[in-house]
């Protein structure tokens, strides 16, 4: 019993809650915690003497990327110039010009409804050669491809209006006849009436002018 009394505990070599000990004092108090020659202790002692990573110095962001840039491997890519698209209006005269999305509708098969032709610039043209010559031509945009070319008669109707539309004044007709015979009737959608009406007076006055 008295060697048990004598031999001290574990728990005697930790500093008592009044002592305030620094880092040295509680390394070598877990240290003889665990023995100054044991595995452990040699393995607590190692890791104070190393630099936290937080101590090691911030990485230049310029280099790294540097580094990164010099590494990549770049292709060369010729491209070739872009040619000017005729798209056979060079010769001709717009008197209007606006965005407008065009429908079609057969009137053999009217069951199926007004069919979506696409979107893009309206014009109205007239011939630099022929000035009876007049015409309202539109392409899709971005595709130019040709959506709507109808010349301008001395009889060409324009109606107003869609009776089952909201915004009537937005809208306009015009009868045609495809090339294989078929007649239709396109219909145009502008943004607002103002325009709408600007290329109904404009077509009127060129067919009162030049078109007999």
């Amino acid at each position: 019993m008295d060697n048990l009394k004598s031999k001290p505990s574990v728990f005697d070599t930790l500093p008592s809650k009044s002592e305030s000990p620094n880092n040295d004092t509680k390394a070598t108090s877990i240290t003889s915690s665990f023995g100054s020659n044991s595995k452990f202790g040699n393995a607590f002692q190692n890791s104070l003497s190393k630099k936290s990573f937080l101590d090691q110095p911030a990485e230049n962001n310029d280099e790294s990327e540097t580094k990164s840039v010099s590494v990549q491997q770049f292709k060369q890519v010729d491209l070739e110039p872009i040619k000017n698209v005729t798209t056979g209006e060079e010769d001709e005269i717009s008197h209007f010009s606006s965005t407008a999305k065009i429908f079609e509708l057969d009137f053999t098969k009217i069951s199926e409804g007004w069919k979506e032709r696409g979107v893009g610039p309206l014009h109205l043209n007239q011939s630099k050669a022929d000035n009876a010559k007049v015409r309202l031509v539109m392409r899709s945009q971005g595709l130019l491809r040709v959506v709507l070319n109808h010349r301008i008669q001395p009889n060409t109707e324009l109606l107003k209006g869609l009776e089952a539309s909201l915004t009537p004044g937005k809208f306009l007709r015009l009868n045609s006849i495809r090339e294989d015979g078929t007649p239709i009737q396109y219909l145009l959608k502008f943004s607002n009436q103002a325009l709408r009406d600007s290329l109904i007076e404009k077509v009127e006055e060129l067919k009162r002018d030049y078109i007999v």
